[in-house]
């Protein structure tokens, strides 16, 4: 909703408005760099996918007793200020495992 959002925005020449999103996606990212997305909460969205396999590996391991009710990884807001080499450093650390870049289409 966001990145519809910004480019309706964009469209209309609107740069009164305050646009932000939820996520940090590759799409958000870039906008941010680019200043056009104000923020974004963004989910260092690898580390869910590593705590879902240790959930994976205990249950296997009949350890389910010691694993957390709620897990999810650190959020971080990101936003337009922040230096595009501080930006690209969130992006590796939240995409280490999967990979950085916004999603072909």
């Amino acid at each position: 909703m966001a990145m519809g959002s910004l480019s309706s925005a964009l469209s209309q020449g609107r740069d009164d408005l305050v646009i932000t999103a939820w996520g940090g996606t590759g799409d958000e990212l870039e906008a941010l760099r680019l200043g056009e997305l104000a923020a974004t909460p963004m989910r260092m969205g690898d580390d869910v996918g590593v705590a879902t396999a240790e959930l994976i590996k205990y249950h296997f391991e009949d350890r389910i007793d010691e694993t957390p009710l709620v897990f999810v990884g650190r959020i971080t807001i990101v936003h337009k200020d922040m230096s595009v080499e501080d930006i690209d450093a969130m992006e590796q650390e939240a995409f280490r495992y999967t990979g950085v870049g916004t999603l072909e289409r």
